[in-house]
């Protein structure tokens, strides 16, 4: 239970950081006002004044008891450049020191895991604009009123500062691109549109032969190659494929999508290329009886679009959340994006968590939680990494 914990104030705690990443970069202070209390006890706050460099920011979680503050500390989260306790920098040789401890988590402003602290580096410059309530700030250093445009075909440019129609070029693509600090959804404004990468903010709609990579479409035999080294990531439209590259677990099993290797696509958000990487298996392959279907579970976290590889390559498929959730439920996780399916009907000793292979929106997918049945929409399947929950028949 201390490990399940810990784990979910890892899991709940990147999406405040990602939040808290956005607002500094636009040169914001941190608000996370629309999140509630971890676990319902674990509130998460600015660590005002922590680290002193401006190119970092500190989130603080109070009162984390000993064990479940030693899980935290001893897992491989590499996404804080440093864990400290009072005047204690953490890592896997420290324990932590009382009962109840308040831990201070320190983060790059780009969340760029191999930035270290010390090194100034100095944000991008961003309008300062300050909204009243009811408004946001756009790109232009103007302010918007929160609301949506009303026509479905419309989306809210941050440039122009007004509700403009989405643009359609002679290959049938749409592609839309909000200002960096106008945060509102348009891709779902644009008909037929898919989140594209990058920074999220484009929505890109392609021909069924064409890929979607970044903002753009590929030509026609053009894959997309993700570079996911920094933030945001990069994409670009090539040709062909290179040593152990693959788009598939064909080009990684002698033309066969089962077998011992997978394609680990990274990044993104549809066919992206990948490497072929060996198909392990959590705890040796050992299998957990699943309302009467075997169900295996990757070794390690991949991406929405690999743990699907992964679980081909064994013959088998992600699980099907919907077959699990009643009506009321199922209505209920769409229209919040999250919830639980009680049909799941787990116990203490399945507690497992992973992907499933129910998309939540055109980019997003629902990750879940066995031991509770707990279900989460709002992991984008191209930048989270979480283990493959795979069923057989």
């Amino acid at each position: 239970v201390d490990k399940m914990n810990a784990n979910e104030i890892i899991n709940e705690l990147k999406k405040r950081a990602i939040t808290a990443s956005q607002q500094r970069v636009l040169r914001q202070g941190i608000n996370l006002s629309e999140y509630g209390a971890i676990l319902g006890k674990y509130e998460v706050t600015p660590a005002n004044g922590y680290p002193e460099d401006p190119a970092f920011f500190g989130l603080e979680v109070k009162a984390v008891p000993q064990k479940v503050c030693q899980h935290i500390v001893d897992s491989d989260w590499a996404l804080p450049t440093e864990m400290k306790i009072g005047n204690l920098i953490m890592d896997q040789d420290t324990e932590c020191p009382d009962e109840f401890n308040d831990m201070i988590f320190a983060f790059h402003n780009t969340l760029d895991q191999t930035q270290e602290i010390g090194e100034i580096i100095t944000p991008p410059e961003q309008p300062t604009q300050q909204c009243e309530a009811g408004y946001y700030p756009l790109f232009d250093g103007t302010c918007k009123e929160d609301t949506k445009c009303s026509d479905p075909n419309q989306f809210w440019n941050g440039y122009e500062g007004k509700c403009t129609s989405c643009p359609t070029d002679e290959d049938g693509k749409r592609s839309v691109r909000n200002g960096v600090s106008d945060m509102e959804d348009s891709c779902t404004k644009c008909a037929d549109a898919q989140v594209g990468g990058n920074d999220l903010s484009y929505c890109v709609w392609c021909p069924s032969n064409r890929v979607t990579c970044g903002d753009t479409c590929c030509g026609e035999g053009e894959r997309c190659q993700a570079n996911t080294s920094g933030w945001p990531h990069t994409y670009t439209c090539v040709s062909g494929l290179g040593s152990n590259e693959c788009l598939t677990n064909a080009d990684c099993n002698n033309g066969s999508e089962t077998g011992d290797y997978y394609c680990e696509n990274v990044g993104g958000c549809g066919q992206m290329i990948g490497t072929c990487q060996p198909a392990r298996l959590y705890n040796n392959g050992a299998s957990i009886d699943f309302h009467g279907k075997p169900m295996k579970r990757s070794a390690d976290g991949m991406v929405w679009d690999a743990a699907k590889n992964f679980c081909e390559a064994h013959n088998m498929r992600l699980l099907n959340l919907r077959d699990y959730c009643t009506d009321d439920e199922w209505s209920s996780i769409q229209s919040n994006g999250y919830g639980s399916c009680t049909k799941l009907d787990v116990t203490d000793e399945y507690n497992w968590r992973g992907w499933t292979g129910t998309a939540s929106a055109s980019c997003y997918a629902y990750y879940v939680t066995l031991s509770s049945g707990a279900v989460d929409g709002s992991y984008y399947r191209g930048n989270y990494y979480r283990s493959a929950l795979c069923v057989g028949s």
